[in-house]
């Protein structure tokens, strides 16, 4: 199956083919119907053919009208102002007049095709599929068209290898039908043979130089190939020229482009393309869909969540909108929405094993080592898992205090792929759960030097920190901050490093340089509460922050034990318990939480509800004390 983004994609690839190719099919029939036409419309209805041939169909719009005005019901003129409107991405209206002309005794040769491009175009294969899937059309040429459009219903439903047998059909009826043959480079692409779809889509370009739907293809194959360095960009970039000179109205070739660009990492590029792209489509989906990528790429992660939730109203199942609506999110702090997306992206059928990683990497930095097996409990099953699946298995189970699990999965990643970093980083974290601290951190410190904003980076500096080796650890902390220029990740770290060295002032100004970069982040507004409860700052000013970072983050444990102890510690035992209870309520089965409800209880006088709160916390089987070495890096796991 495809999914809706796909499908609708794939929508304005049907709705490309009868561009250009309805008005050559339509024009004898409109010339023997517009015999008859009084002079001044005769002149109006050359207007905008001449208008259309230009692929101009904006100026079209007016001289079909003022025929309309005098005549609403001439067929002709509402034929020609569906062309005009389906030129203009508005195959909603197109749909409306083709069905118009055709009440108006308008031949079915020359609008069906069209109004079966328009349905596609506008989302309605199930309605196409219906009104049509049973129509033959006395036109050869008129009915191939139509059979393809059907044949592309197929494909969209995922059934390729049946439109490509409605597609051999159509072509033994009508081999030179180019809608079948377009058709047919585009599904031979799908099936991954992308260099013999460039040379079908050559075929029917050798044949007529000018057929835009052709050079459209070409583009985005040519793109497709340029993005992995197959073909030259100039290639790519030359049959875009061309097919937005045949089609200066339509979007497809331009957003080729822009992926293309995307995918080679050329952000400036991309940027440049998409612009264009805007100037022609500034509402279409396409449109708007790049637009979140270039956001995402210029670390605008709200306007890149924002354009994602907003297409996904119209896509909800659409797997890169999805993760890209995901990982947007956990850059806010939205764990939750994140989460129920990766989840959502995760049941499509496509690209299931990224989802199903993402899912278990939020789960995972959530402290929930449980829920993350479960996760990533298909992929362990099968024969080929991928050193990803089982990487985030390994620190499920050393979370778990499950060390043979997690050296049994540790393995069959070494097996797969024993100089990936991330298999390096999972195996060095293992060393160091295990307590063999220096022989970890001989095997992090190389790994860190090579990627400086990742896990075993962000496991180094926790260890050394640790270990108040803070020259080492700032040398690492200097690196990530070149790294990532924009992440508040390096004040984090130096706010850190400045309480334990008992520099309280210099570790405020950094923890408050971070919330000036984002103002959502719990551990800086957690470090300031301790920080304000040392000096003896209000109680008030003290539980506001840590209740601040429980809403940046509800299903982070740490603000939670540092509100419950705060209070607890200032003599006001009640709200302890109630902030123990809320916790335990959020956050089910963390120890941690289930050990301060059982205390808080205990002290209330309630030892029955006590009783049975130690009694699920010994029913878990794991320890309360987690390796926080290990917590740290996995803060560090991009979904």
């Amino acid at each position: 199956m495809l999914s809706s983004g796909q499908r609708r994609h794939g929508h304005g690839h049907a709705c490309a083919w009868a561009r250009g190719l309805w008005l050559v099919a339509a024009s004898g029939l409109i010339g023997s119907l517009l015999a008859c036409a009084p002079p001044d419309q005769t002149a109006q209805f050359a207007a905008a053919r001449a208008a259309l041939a230009r692929h101009e169909p904006e100026q079209a719009t007016g001289p079909l009208q003022t025929i309309l005005l005098q005549d609403p019901r001439s067929a002709p003129a509402r034929s020609l102002l569906g062309k005009a409107l389906y030129d203009l991405g508005n195959p909603a209206g197109a749909e409306v007049e083709f069905r118009r002309a055709l009440e108006l005794g308008y031949p079915a040769d020359g609008t069906v095709p069209a109004l079966a491009a328009a349905l596609l175009g506008s989302g309605q294969s199930a309605k196409l599929r219906a009104e049509f899937g049973e129509t033959t059309l006395p036109d050869a040429q008129a009915d191939a068209e139509l059979k393809s459009h059907l044949a592309m219903v197929q494909a969209l439903s995922g059934d390729v290898p049946a439109a490509l047998a409605s597609l051999h059909g159509v072509l033994q009826r009508t081999p030179a039908s180019e809608p079948a043959l377009l058709l047919l480079a585009r599904l031979t692409a799908v099936q991954g043979d992308v260099p013999g779809a460039l040379a079908q889509v050559q075929a029917l370009i050798d044949r007529r130089d000018d057929f835009g739907q052709a050079w459209q293809l070409k583009t985005e194959l040519q793109a497709a190939l340029a993005a992995d360095a197959r073909v030259d960009v100039a290639q790519a970039l030359a049959a875009g020229r061309r097919a937005h000179a045949l089609m200066p109205h339509d979007y497809i070739a331009p957003a080729a482009l822009v992926r293309m660009y995307l995918d080679r990492g050329d952000s400036a590029m991309a940027q440049q393309q998409w612009q264009t792209l805007h100037a022609i489509a500034p509402g279409n989906f396409a449109t708007i869909q790049l637009q979140a990528r270039l956001a995402w790429l210029h670390r605008d992660y709200a306007l890149a969540a924002r354009q994602s939730l907003w297409l996904l109203n119209s896509a909800p199942d659409d797997r890169e909108l999805l993760m890209l609506a995901g990982r947007s999110e956990m850059k806010l702090h939205q764990a939750d929405q994140a989460e129920t997306h990766f989840r959502q992206a995760s049941r499509q059928p496509s690209g299931q094993s990224g989802a199903l990683c993402a899912l278990a990497s939020v789960q995972l930095r959530r402290g929930a080592p449980d829920a993350a097996l479960a996760t990533l409990s298909k992929l362990l099953r099968s024969t080929s898992p991928g050193t990803d699946a089982l990487t985030l298995a390994v620190y499920a189970h050393l979370l778990r205090g499950d060390t043979r699990s997690a050296q049994a999965d540790l393995a069959r990643a070494l097996h797969l792929d024993a100089r990936d970093l991330r298999v390096r980083t999972a195996a060095a974290l293992s060393l160091w759960v295990q307590g063999r601290e220096a022989l970890a951190l001989a095997e992090l410190q190389p790994i860190a030097a090579q990627a400086p904003g990742a896990m075993a980076a962000q496991a180094s500096i926790a260890a050394l920190t640790q270990r108040h080796d803070w020259t080492a650890a700032g040398k690492l902390v200097d690196a990530l901050a070149l790294n990532q220029p924009d992440s508040p990740l390096a004040d984090l770290w130096r706010g850190r490093i400045a309480v334990q060295r008992a520099d309280l002032p210099g570790a405020q100004a950094h923890f408050e340089a971070v919330l000036r970069r984002d103002p959502l982040n719990a551990q800086a507004l957690v470090a300031l509460a301790d920080i304000g409860a040392r000096q003896g700052a209000p109680s008030t000013l003290v539980v506001e922050r840590l209740s601040r970072a429980i809403s940046a983050e509800p299903a982070s444990v740490l603000p939670r034990l540092r509100l419950i102890d705060h209070l607890r510690s200032n003599g006001r035992p009640a709200q302890a318990l109630e902030a123990a209870q809320a916790a335990s309520t959020d956050i089910p089965d963390q120890p941690d939480l289930l050990r301060r409800l059982g205390e808080m209880l205990a002290s209330a006088g309630q030892p029955v509800q006590s009783a049975r709160a130690m009694a699920r916390l010994a029913s878990l089987g794991r320890t309360s004390d987690q390796p926080v070495v290990l917590l740290e890096a996995l803060q560090a796991l991009e979904p």
